[in-house]
């Protein structure tokens, strides 16, 4: 953190020359208000609203472990890497070490 200072951002990796964001959200959430005023008299006033909002979206992360580079951002290489030497056929248990989750 030190030799990065406070903003950098460690949260992504590499994949095939391809930069990958491991945690994300998106989202599309538009909101509609339809407001009106009514003066009933001198003395009286009436206001109502109504509010909608819809949306969808979801998010996404790491699960498990993952391998870290030197500069702290995730090495998405080497955790394929360790999921490949994990499967059965290779003498492992078959489970993914490290991986990523995604919603929606």
């Amino acid at each position: 953190l030190n030799e990065y200072g406070m903003r950098y951002n460690k949260d992504y990796g590499f994949l095939d020359g391809e930069v990958v964001h491991v945690e994300d959200n998106f989202y599309h959430k538009p909101q509609f208000s339809l407001n009106h005023y009514w003066d009933i008299n001198s003395n009286t006033e009436l206001a109502t609203a109504a509010y909608v909002s819809t949306g969808t979206g979801g998010g996404g992360g790491a699960a498990g472990n993952f391998e870290r580079r030197f500069d702290g951002l995730y090495d998405l290489e080497a955790t394929r890497q360790n999921n490949i030497d994990n499967r059965t056929e290779n003498g492992g248990d078959g489970s993914a070490v490290g991986y990523l989750r995604a919603s929606r």
